[in-house]
């Protein structure tokens, strides 16, 4: 049973799509709430160890990572 998001490799799938089509920020050069919603759950995953490895994530990843206020944060990823 899949509960909230379908598939998991569909969602997979469609995440990858929308970061490798996603130039620099979700929304384009703006950076907006869907990147903190989006980064964060990322961002632990990423650490968890739970998320499949990807260039596409892990340069979404990085460009967030570069954001002054991330690198200020207590819990800098």
């Amino acid at each position: 049973m899949y509960v909230g998001y379908g598939h998991y490799d569909t969602a997979y799938e469609a995440l990858i799509r929308t970061l490798t089509e996603a130039s620099p920020y979700l929304c384009g050069e703006q950076f907006t709430a869907a990147d903190v919603y989006l980064g964060a759950y990322l961002l632990f995953q990423s650490k968890m160890g739970q998320i499949k490895a990807h260039p596409s994530i892990e340069k979404y990843l990085n460009t967030l990572r570069e954001r002054a206020m991330l690198k200020k944060s207590p819990i800098f990823f």
